[in-house]
């Protein structure tokens, strides 16, 4: 950050976003030699985009009162100012401005900016730097048809999903029932749940607990600044049902040695099979048993499937359930996104290919906790539009005699080879080299092949 210094004036600036601001940074810097300061509280990363309201503090270090100054906002090339003529700071005095001009801010953007204070030529000014990342945060939630407090978990995640539909991602994680999703109910069983009900938020394991603590859990990890701005998207191919998942991530300063990982989920909404008992869910809470709890005590004690419409259902994690290794790069600047395509062709669980949605996430790998989230709807789409999602077709694979041969006009910077689970088989790294040959003995079936060109990452289902 820059500052200039005059001896007129201290400048205070704040900036608020509406609805929604981080915790700001407090930047100071004085002279000592006329014991004036300027002063800024920064927000580095706001949580929403579009109109940012800037308003602050200008101070009088000096020992006259002054009358009439101007305070003036730059970005994007232009300067925007506005008059307060009549507005009389004493010696140590402060005044509260607002700023008519709003600061514009897309989704994922970085902006410089620079607020100043001027009076009869002499100028005090601060820059800085805000970008808009949202912030979603998801919970993941162990549940079950068989298990009748399990419908305390239904309530809970119907009240955050209506409450914060936008930055709350709720995952209903099935075991032991019809809809389970073995490497996803193992994957966060690994981190100690006690039962069920039971979630975890963000993958950190002091957000473990009892589904009715959503919105607690929700609150302290809302509040964390997050290190990246994120979009995903999708879409499968109709009649093969393959997926082309992207991901998209923005970073406002340059990082090293991170270990940043893509993961997709897949997720179904409104199951519901009249007549098949599997589909059944018990309810412990009928008769008013336990209380209220969201109409669930008016019900019966075996709600039938006819009557129960599941919500949130993983069905699929692209990508190993601790993100997909060198998905993101170590070292990453602030010029440009960092891009990530991932193939994978749905499960046959899936019973409402018009119900689904894609979550896709970033985990920090040193940590397994999740910094950042996004989810789309996932559709079906024309095979052109799924061309076009993959990009990179100068990438060609050869599978001969026991080896896959990968050839691209672009140097390559690393390959992999995954199962069709997401597991990496082999992984290494490439001196640049347009033309790579991977070893496959005895292997047959499904596998992925990541290669990593340009630092994005481009995923192949070959089949061995």
């Amino acid at each position: 950050m820059k500052t200039k210094l005059s001896p007129l004036f201290c400048l205070v600036l704040l900036m608020f976003v509406l609805p929604q601001r981080t915790n700001a940074a407090l930047l100071s810097s004085e002279n000592n030699s006329t014991s004036f300061s300027i002063t800024t509280n920064v927000i580095d990363v706001v949580k929403s985009y579009g109109e940012l309201e800037i308003t602050g503090i200008v101070s009088n270090k000096t020992s006259s009162s002054i009358t009439g100054f101007t305070i003036g906002l730059v970005y994007d090339g232009k300067v925007f100012t506005q008059e307060f003529p009549t507005i009389t700071l004493v010696p140590n005095g402060a005044y509260q401005y607002t700023l008519d001009k709003k600061l514009e801010i897309a989704r994922n953007q970085t902006i410089s900016y620079s607020v100043y204070i001027e009076k009869d030529g002499a100028k005090t000014a601060v820059d800085a730097t805000v970008s808009a990342y949202l912030h979603k945060i998801v919970a993941e939630e162990l549940t079950g048809t068989w298990c009748g407090f399990c419908t305390r978990g239904i309530v809970a995640m119907d009240n955050m999903r209506e409450k914060y539909p936008d930055t709350f991602i709720g995952i209903a994680v099935h075991g032991s029932d019809v809809m389970e999703h073995t490497p996803h109910k193992s994957g966060i069983m690994a981190y100690g749940l006690p039962g069920y009900p039971s979630s975890i938020t963000n993958r950190v394991k002091e957000r473990l607990g009892d589904p009715l603590n959503f919105e607690y859990y929700y609150s302290l990890e809302y509040n964390k600044t997050p290190p990246c701005g994120l979009e995903a998207e999708g879409v499968f191919d109709p009649e093969t049902k393959e997926v082309t998942a992207k991901g998209k991530i923005y970073f406002a300063q340059p990082q090293s040695d991170i270990d940043y990982r893509f993961s997709y989920i897949v997720i179904e909404n409104n199951i519901n099979v009249p007549d098949n008992a599997d589909y059944n869910q018990a309810n412990y809470y009928a008769d008013n048993r336990y209380g209220p709890m969201g109409g669930y005590e008016s019900k019966p004690n075996k709600i039938l499937a006819a009557d129960m419409n599941y919500m949130d259902v993983s069905r699929y994690i692209g990508g190993d359930f601790n993100g997909i290794e060198g998905s993101i790069p170590a070292t990453v600047d602030a010029s440009s996104p960092y891009e990530h395509t991932y193939n994978f062709t749905l499960p046959t669980s899936i019973l409402n290919h018009d119900q689904l949605e894609l979550v896709g996430l970033v985990i920090d790998g040193k940590t397994n906790q999740i910094v950042n989230a996004d989810k789309v709807q996932l559709n079906a789409a024309s095979s052109t539009s799924i061309k076009e999602m993959k990009e990179k077709q100068d990438v060609i694979i050869i599978v001969d005699n026991e080896r896959i041969i990968i050839e691209s006009e672009s140097p390559i910077e690393k390959v992999s080879l995954l199962n069709a689970n997401g597991q990496i088989i082999n992984s290494f790294n490439v001196n640049l080299q347009n033309n790579v040959i991977m070893p496959t003995p005895n292997m047959k079936g499904i596998y992925i092949v990541q290669v990593k060109i340009d630092n994005k990452v481009y995923s192949y289902k070959v089949p061995l």
